[in-house]
Parts: C-alpha cells; sequence; structure tokens
C-alpha cells in the first residue's frame, strides 16, 4: 500500500518557521496569562481565554515540530 504524504495544506499553515515563533509566544503568553489571571482572582472567562490562548499556540508549535520531523532528509552525493 503507498504511503499517504502530508497534504499540501498542512505543509502550507505549518512548513513556516513563522508557525513556530507564533507557536511559542502563543504559548508563553498563554501561561503567563492564565497565572495572572489567577493570581489576580479573575472570572473564569478570562482564565479559560488564556487557557485557550495557550493550547493554541501549543498545537501550532507541535505541528510545526511534526511536519519538520516528516520531511525527508536531502542527502549529499559523495565527491
Amino acid at each position: 500500500m503507498p504511503q499517504r504524504g502530508t497534504g499540501f495544506l498542512v505543509r502550507a499553515v505549518f512548513g513556516n518557521h513563522r508557525i513556530l515563533v507564533i507557536g511559542i509566544l502563543g504559548t508563553l503568553a498563554g501561561v503567563t496569562g492564565s497565572v495572572a489571571a489567577v493570581s489576580e482572582g479573575a472570572g473564569v472567562l478570562g482564565l479559560l481565554a488564556f487557557l485557550g490562548i495557550g493550547v493554541a499556540g501549543l498545537f501550532l508549535t507541535l505541528g510545526y515540530v511534526c511536519t519538520a520531523a516528516s520531511r525527508r532528509e536531502v542527502t549529499r552525493r559523495p565527491r
């Protein structure tokens, strides 16, 4: 059975290094925002919003890493 490759859309979305940076920043914003919301006694909606940002950032980061790991390595020809 032929192996199914990663789709064009997945590579287009997660193949860019900017997605990694946005994912890391989103994860950090979610973590720091959640800690600040808990320490200031914010409502549940504020806490869930920051947790959602953190989860979305983590999803983007993991998507980039999985896409980068599935790329084929280019082998050099011997001289």
